[in-house]
């Protein structure tokens, strides 16, 4: 169990880095997840769908893996949807969520 939380501590913080200078007004949520067999699940929640963000997260994604040395499956996925986050329920630690109005 401290095994992984060492492993997710330092995958938030390779991710907080790779964010840095990269959020946009759009991006409404990330979120990560330790999966099962080594891996890492990132979720971006944005508001709504924008070929420049998701050039960004692709950016993002590539430096993620750099900081986090390539280890295990890295798997993304992007959602667009305006809807409150108690009603997204996405599983995994918040690693940043925008103030909402």
């Amino acid at each position: 169990m401290q095994r992984d939380l060492e492993r997710e501590n330092r995958e938030v913080l390779s991710l907080v880095q790779a964010l840095t200078g990269c959020v946009s007004w759009n991006m409404r949520q990330v979120t990560l997840e330790l999966l099962p067999q080594g891996g890492t699940f990132i979720r971006f929640v944005l508001e709504r769908d924008d070929p420049d963000d998701r050039e960004e997260i692709d950016e993002i994604v590539a430096d993620f893996a750099d900081y986090a040395g390539g280890k295990g499956e890295l798997r993304v996925e992007i959602i667009c949807d305006p809807r409150p986050f108690r009603e997204l329920e996405q599983p995994g630690r918040v690693v940043y969520c925008r103030k909402e109005r």
